[in-house]
């Protein structure tokens, strides 16, 4: 999130998918349901900046 809160979005993107993909390799089903939460919010908040432009 940090990453995105500093405008660094493609970067954000890069981490929020590689703790995904680390998550699933170790089984952690919370942590997996977590990043595709911060993957969906990431998207959301996206989308809500490219509409304000």
């Amino acid at each position: 999130m940090i990453a995105f809160n500093l405008g660094c979005s493609e970067q954000a993107k890069n981490y929020f998918e590689e703790s995904l993909d680390i998550r699933k390799k170790i089984g952690d089903k919370y942590g997996i349901a977590e990043s595709i939460n911060k993957l969906g919010s990431f998207t959301h908040s996206i989308k809500r900046r490219l509409r304000a432009f």
